[in-house]
Parts: structure tokens; sequence; C-alpha cells
């Protein structure tokens, strides 16, 4: 049986699914995939080698990726009508037919199974559990809203906004995760997705939500349920109650529309929209739902098609290894890596089955999709964000945007916050979209590498944010100059302490510094940059900022010209971005935001300030409560009473989750010096939290044996013995084995003092094992463990 399934002819299935997915007979019902023979291919008639109809746009798609349009590429040729037949004729139920896999899906009983294992007509059979998951996504705050009442598609004239003209306000609540990622900027340049096809596949979706009214829907396809109504219809035997939630929530991500509430970065795109997720149950259906939904989006002629979804485990306990996640194995990964090499724009989540390694989900693994994680609006990663890498050691995921929170449609008709990487993923399927309209001449695999190259971490990716959170306006290298407005200063009216403390507080008045930089390859015109505020906690007393041409690359420290009151309600960190209004002489215009953090004075609570000097070293150590909105920490000293502060250590990152940090000097310090800690907040603002550090030596305490190195020794070599004496004393070291034996005395009675590095050798007739070095001293001994392998 296994000869026979690794004889594959049309359908290629990888080692791994041979070796775990052998199709088990004695199984009630096996799920499987049956391609046809060599033969059968050949003996078709020249009328059913005719490739099927493609649209034109889908011809036009296949021409600028260089693939055959004509019958000679296979998967252009439909599935044998006669082959299909002929398993009917067998009493097999034939699920879907794929041209793309070039084999047909069905469950068959243990009878079956045996005797198409001697059909000459079959080329190869292949058979395991497949699962298809949307899990993890949770709703954070009201959905709000009255849900229309079922009827005709009441779908108006499009009467959508050009991108130019938008303003923040009509944003709403989406302008930061649009910002985040440059959509905002591609906005201002007049790109929204016009003229580009995208194909969401999801579950249900309500296609009559408000933002999604005045959208451009093409044509919408059930897989579940075999007709075209994707949204819920009570009484549906096909239709679970609230299936159409996930799909709103990511189609009014990409592609919703809805002034002062949600603008989707590709709200004038084209759509089409495919259920293939049944709720109900995770079982093999999905899977082959999805390979369909893929085959129909390539017909048509998509250019982006945005998957939330995610295959792993099934609900017969079956859960692909991570061995199997190679970019080859899933169905769905090679029905994804398919369509990419047809020219479509395949971007998918990641999967919300963090913080763990090798959590990645399937299609993520293909290599040429694009993967997507979540991050905070602060661009912290978000825990339950699926890391990498794939079987083969591909980072994943490849890119990362807002899934945290990330505003979007509910099926109500409200709008909501929501968690997800099904919610990071439209957002790149829509600025994805974007990118294609810039550069119709770009490749699908072009614009992979253009979002992966565009991103914030491409120099040094990993596999937790992969290449980090993309600059789309970057990644489309348009001409022209950009200005950005990428930190801020502030400065109270009335400075405490003499210095001010950089810090925007509630109840202040003061003004704002911003910096600002050339993002574009030409220079900027000059340009007036005039605040306005659509927080209740920031009011816009007077000013603006003029800013001269800049060069590419360039930036610039603006001077403190906008004067701000400062509302007095905030109990803890929290943003209150202003909105620079640009107008330029040569006429553009736009919107920036200025980052403006409000920071309470008592926003955090202290636990311990502390320094250590052991074994030579000086250590710090920092515990506090709920550090929100923090992003990172360092040491500082004065060397006398009113010296300047001088850095001691690097900036440490911070993390919602963690509250307790330790750093080590890079040198010992005078024990004289004052210590003080410092928080670098958001964009360069800074805050002097503690200080003078209580300063605690362990010099008084005897003498300690603090560390020996390296360990395990490689080979005949040194080993140092790090030691902490409080005045001079005779040091002895010996070597003893497990039993309690000695078997080498290294050092005796030598005079050492102060810290110490005391280089030994162990003697070379000692074999490799575990052994004890003991230090003894006036003042006590100790010891520590040693491995040695020779």
């Amino acid at each position: 049986m296994r000869a026979l399934v690794l004889a594959i002819v049309l359908l290629s299935i990888p080692a791994a699914v041979s070796r775990a997915m052998t199709p088990d007979p004695t199984a009630e019902r096996l799920a499987v995939w049956i391609a046809w023979s060599a033969a059968e291919e050949e003996d078709l008639s020249a009328a059913a080698r005719m490739p099927i109809a493609l649209a034109p746009r889908a011809l036009e798609r296949l021409a600028r990726a260089g693939v055959e349009t004509g019958a000679t590429e296979l998967t252009n040729r439909p599935v044998p009508e006669r082959f299909v037949q002929h398993l009917r004729g067998l009493g097999i139920e034939v699920r879907h037919a794929s041209r793309a896999l070039r084999a047909v899906s069905a469950d068959l009983t243990p009878a079956q199974y045996r005797k198409l294992l001697l059909d000459p007509r079959v080329g190869a059979i292949d058979g395991r559990p497949s699962y298809l998951r949307t899990g993890g996504e949770q709703v954070s705050g009201e959905e709000g809203g009255t849900r229309a009442p079922l009827g005709a598609d009441p779908r108006p004239t499009r009467a959508l906004p050009d991108p130019r003209t938008l303003t923040p306000a009509q944003y709403g609540n989406s302008w930061s995760q649009n910002e985040q990622i440059g959509v905002n900027r591609l906005h201002e340049r007049g790109y929204a997705g016009d003229g580009v096809l995208v194909c969401l596949l999801d579950a249900g979706s309500n296609n009559l939500h408000p933002s999604l009214l005045q959208s451009d829907l093409v044509a919408m396809r059930d897989f579940v349920g075999g007709d075209d109504n994707v949204r819920y219809t009570p009484g549906d035997p096909d239709d679970e109650a609230g299936s159409d939630s996930h799909g709103t929530y990511t189609w009014t991500t990409l592609g919703g529309f809805a002034s002062g509430n949600l603008v989707g970065p590709a709200y004038r795109a084209s759509f089409v929209v495919g259920r293939t997720e049944y709720t109900a149950s995770e079982t093999r259906v999905e899977e082959d739902d999805y390979v369909a939904g893929i085959e129909w989006a390539d017909s048509l002629g998509a250019d982006v098609v945005s998957t939330s979804l995610g295959y792993l485990s099934f609900d017969n306990g079956f859960v692909y290894s991570p061995q199997d996640l190679d970019g080859r194995t899933a169905v769905t990964t090679r029905a994804a890596a398919w369509a990419v090499r047809r020219g479509i724009v395949v971007v998918t989540a990641a999967g919300n089955e963090g913080p763990g390694d090798r959590t990645i989900i399937t299609p993520a693994d293909a290599e040429s999709v694009v993967a997507v994680g979540a991050v905070s609006f602060l661009g912290n990663i978000a825990s339950f964000s699926s890391r990498g890498p794939t079987a083969h050691g591909r980072i994943k995921p490849d890119i990362c945007a807002r899934g945290v929170s990330t505003y979007c449609g509910t099926r109500t008709g409200g709008y909501a916050g929501v968690n997800g990487t099904s919610l990071s993923t439209p957002l790149i399927g829509g600025l994805a979209a974007l990118l294609r309209q810039a550069h119709p001449e770009w490749s699908a695999f072009e614009i992979g590498e253009r979002l992966r190259s565009a991103a914030d971490r491409a120099s040094a990716p990993d596999n937790t944010y992969g290449h980090g959170i993309p600059d789309g306006f970057r990644a489309a290298e348009l001409p022209g100059g950009s200005l950005v407005v990428d930190a801020t200063a502030w400065q109270d009216s009335v400075p405490t302490g003499g210095a001010g403390d950089t810090l925007a507080s509630p109840g202040e008045r003061g003004s704002l510094r911003v910096r600002v930089r050339n993002a574009g390859r030409e220079a900027t015109a000059p340009t007036r940059l005039s605040p306005s505020s659509l927080s209740p906690q920031v009011r816009v007393l007077s000013g603006s900022y003029q800013v001269p041409s800049l060069a590419p690359g360039a930036s610039l420290w603006m001077p403190a010209d906008v004067a701000l009151a400062l509302s007095d309600s905030a109990s803890a960190p929290a943003a209150a971005p202003l909105f620079l209004s640009v107008l330029g002489e040569d006429g553009t215009t736009g919107a920036r935001r200025a980052p403006l953090l409000l920071v309470p004075r008592q926003w955090f609570t202290l636990n311990e300030f502390s320094i250590l000097e052991e074994c030579g070293r000086l250590t710090g150590r920092v515990r506090f409560a709920d550090p929100i909105g923090l992003t990172a920490i360092r040491f500082e000293r004065r060397a006398s009473n009113g010296a300047p502060l001088e850095p001691v250590t690097d900036w440490v990152a911070l993390s919602p989750q963690r509250t307790d940090y330790t750093v080590t000097f890079p040198a010992a310090a005078v024990e004289a010096a004052e210590y003080f800690l410092r928080v670098e907040i958001l964009s360069g603002l800074y805050e002097e939290l503690a200080g003078p550090a209580e300063f605690l030596s362990d010099s008084g305490a005897g003498f300690r044996f603090c560390a020996l190195s390296p360990n395990p020794l490689v080979g005949s070599g040194v080993v140092d013995l790090m030691l902490q004496l409080p005045r001079p004393t005779p040091v002895t070291v010996e070597l003893y084995d497990p039993a309690g034996r000695r078997v080498d005395t290294p050092i005796r009675d030598q005079r050492l003092s102060g810290g110490q590095v005391l280089p030994i050798t162990p003697a070379s007739r000692l074999a490799s094992g575990l052994y004890f070095v003991k230090v003894s001293t006036d003042f006590g001994s100790a010891s520590r463990r040693l491995v040695l392998i020779r």
C-alpha cells in the first residue's frame, strides 16, 4: 500500500504525508484526495483537454505572471468528467474536483478504499484528516448596531470619496491601524484599491453591513451551502448561528468605509467573497472548500486573496506535526502556493497559537504566501501570535500588522475592537491591493518581497515578528517627497524641578516640538503643518509649524511653536495624538499624526530599585507594578551632586507582562556615585523615576565563589574561577569526583585578595565526566560543578 502511495504520477504527495498520514483502511470513513492516472489523462478526448473558461482579467494576470493560458498548462484543464462519473458509478460521493491538485476529494468506506487500490484509472490516493480553525479572536467593547432585515441587497450606486480628500476624522478609530503600515500616505497619493479585485475566503459575511453597502461586490459564493449567499440565514441547515461574524470582521477591516467610523485600506477595490468555513465542526470539508475557493478566485481574475483561516488539528485528534509544516504537505498550502505562481498575492494569518516556537499554521507555511502576525498599536507582538520557523527553517511570520483591538465592523451592523491574526491579515491584504494598484507590473512574488523589505525589522528578521511592520509607502517606492512626523517632545509652561520632565501630564499647559523627516525619494516642498486634535484630552491653543524643503532622508526638529492645554482626567498613560494638516506650496495636502502620550505623574509603583556589587561587578535591579505604555529602561549616574547624568547601561526593552528587570553594568563604578533610573516612553520622551539608588555591597559578607567558565570544558585548557574576597587570604582549589574522592589540587595556599579571576588547568589525566571544584579560604569554602569533555 505504501509503495502505491509513493508511486505518484499527477498528485505530488510529500514524503512526510506518506509516512505520517498513511490511510487506515479499517476506519469507518476516510477522507481522501484521489488522483487519476497518467493513462486516464492521455485517453481524454480533444474536447476534454480544452482549457476552462477564465475571466479576461484572469488571462491578463496569467500573462503578466508568465503562466501559459492554454491547455498545455495542466491546471488550466477541467477535471475529467468521465473520471468523476467512474467514481460515482462505484458509489463514491465526490465532494470537490480540483484542477490545481489534479484530483477529487471524497469520503471512502474501507471496501471502497481497497477497491480503488487496484483500480488502474487511479493514480494515487492521498488520505489524511484535515481541520480548519479561525479561533482566538476576542471582541473588546460593545458591538452595538442593529442588524438589517434579510432581503435583497439594496446596494446603491457607488459614492465612495477620493482617498486624497480624506481627513483624520473620517478614519475614526481606524486611523492608527492604517497609519501603522503606511496606508494613510498611500491614500494621500490616490491609492485605495481602484481596479483591483480582492477575494476574501472566510466564514460567512454580513454583506449588508453599513460600511460595505457602497462596496463593489462582484460575486459571492457559499462553498459550504452550495449557493451564492454568504450571509447568515435563519433556518438554513448549512448556516450555524453567528456564522457571518468572522467574515464581517475581516471584510470590513480590509475594505469597509463608513465616514467617522472606519476606513479600510482598499475600500475602493472590487470584491469576490467566498464562504469556506463551517464553524460548527472542524473537519476535512473546510479544507476542501478552501481549495475550491482558491480556484474560484483564480478563474474570476482575483489579484489578491486575503484569508484569515488556519489549518492545524482536527476533531478526530489528528494534528499536523511541525515536520508537516514544510510548505508542501497540506493541500491548502499547495493550493495557496499554486495561486501565487499564477500571479495572485495570497495573504494569510500566521495563527493564534503563540507564544511558543513552531506554532505557525497552514497555509502560512507556504514559502511564497505572506503570513501575517499580530502586534499592538505600540508595535509589540501579541502573546497569541504564532511563531515560526517552518519545518525547513524558513522565517515565519513574514510581517506583522495591528491585531490587538483592531477596529472593524460586526455582524450586527456595529463596530468593535477585535483581537487575532485574523484582523492583522486583512490590513496587509488591503495594503497588498494598494501595491497592486500602484504597480500592476509587479509579480505576486515581488509584492511579497517589497512588503518584507520595507518592514522595520528587515535587516534582522526573526520568528516572532518576521520582518516586522511594513511601511506601505516605502514598499510602493513612489516618486516624490513624503513628509512624516516621527517624534515629539513636550515642554511644560511651568517646568517642574527647574528642568522640566519632558512628559505631557494631566492638567498642564505647554508646547510641543516635533521632528519631521522626508521618507520619500525626492525633496519635499516647503510645508505648513496646522494642528488639530480629536482627543477630548488635548486642546490646541495656538500655533503651527513651517517646514522648509527637506532632502530625501533628512530630518529636522521643529521649534515648540504649538501651544496646548491638557485635560486633567487621565489616570493612566493614554495616547492623545495631534493631527497635523499638511498644506504644501506645491498644493499637496494630507494629514500626519504627532504622537503624544499623556502620562499622570503617579502612573507607576516602584517596588525596588537597587545596585548590588558582586564579585567585582555591579548589578542593577528594578521591580515595578503595571508599566503601561513603557518601552525601555536604563540606569544613569552622577559622580557628585549636581553633576550631569551619564548613561551606565544600554536601554533594556520592556513589556507589559514583565515587571522585574536585572541589568549588569558594563564596568565597575565608584561607590560614591548616585544612580538613577530613567524610562523612555514612545518617541523620545524620558522620565526620571527614582534615585539615588540604594547601593548594596556584599564585600563584607565573606567570600563568594561566583562562577567558573568555560563550563563544560572541551579538551585541555584553562578554566577561570571568579572569586570575591573581603581581604587577602590563602586560597586552595581542589577537584573531586562524584564519589567524593579528591583527584586534583591545581592551587594550594595561594594568597589572593579582592575580586579575582583565578585560572586553573585541570590535570590532563582526568577523563570526561562530572567533577566538583572546591575553593577553600580562611572565610569558609564553596563548591561548583564542572563538566570535562575530553
